[in-house]
């Protein structure tokens, strides 16, 4: 479930696809607005491009697809970090909206296991307690990085999640999908406002100025939010995981006595 998506799929084309044709066309309009501005003369290839739907479409989705790929390769954490420095300093702020006792969470590095302490402690119910302490807190690993253990732990339950409970996965499924899409929409982002505000600037074109101002919006709210959408993938994988150890499906449960069934 953690893997690049299908091609074909749906999550290949929300996660893949979109990012990857935003990035290409503005890489297209820049390279366009820069080469007018330079006054370099230019062939009719792109009009004949465009006059051709099927050949247009063609070169999109190639393109697309391709800069989509390289997108979803880069790891969906550094924004998720970014994120949570983000909160974290809006924390601090006379307006804040959250409460001050969340700031420590939003450092904390995926999965998160912290927030999810104080979650089951404070918010559910005995079980859910129970769950975090007999098998849900973080591994204990004899290496320098447990960040990296602690992740492919996550990964473990999802996959046993996927192969128990077909509901649980789908909804781990459309949260993951969405996780990933804002992640990848981040990086086109950043590198679209970067191009623009560029061209904008070194060009007598001012006017392209609105479209690097909307992108950093952008870039604000994915910032503001992407942690809280991580915050909820995890808590329905835990909670996904809590339903089925208890069931007596997961491979090797051991239940706690303390665990209210």
């Amino acid at each position: 479930m953690d893997g690049v998506p299908s091609v074909g799929g749906t999550r290949g084309i929300f996660e893949i696809f979109v990012p990857g044709a935003f990035l290409f066309l503005n890489m297209i309009g820049v390279g366009y607005v820069w080469m007018k501005a330079q006054n370099i003369p230019l062939d009719d290839s792109v009009g004949k491009l465009a006059a051709q739907p099927v050949l247009a479409l063609t070169t999109l989705i190639c393109f697309g697809y391709l800069l989509g790929i390289v997108l979803r390769l880069l790891k969906t954490r550094w924004p998720d970090k970014l994120s949570g420095y983000f909160l974290w300093l809006s924390n601090h702020l006379p307006f804040s909206i959250f409460e001050k006792e969340r700031a420590k969470d939003f450092l904390e590095e995926f999965p998160y296991f912290g927030y999810i302490a104080s979650v089951a402690g404070d918010d559910l119910g005995d079980d859910a307690k129970a769950f975090y302490e007999h098998f849900w807190k973080p591994r204990s690993t004899p290496g320098n990085n447990p960040s990296y253990h602690n992740r492919q732990f996550f990964n473990y339950c999802k996959a046993v999640i996927n192969a128990l409970d077909s509901a649980s996965a789908a909804e781990i499924y459309a949260a993951e999908a969405l996780s990933r899409y804002v992640a990848s929409m981040f990086y086109a982002l950043v590198i679209s406002f970067c191009l623009v505000l560029f061209v904008a600037v070194a060009t007598p074109w001012r006017g392209i100025m609105i479209f690097p101002c909307t992108y950093f919006l952008a870039i604000v709210v994915i910032l503001r939010n992407l942690r809280l959408l991580r915050d909820k993938e995890v808590e329905i994988v835990f909670a996904a995981a809590r339903l089925n150890y208890f069931s007596g499906k997961w491979p090797g449960a051991q239940l706690p006595t303390s665990a209210v069934k």
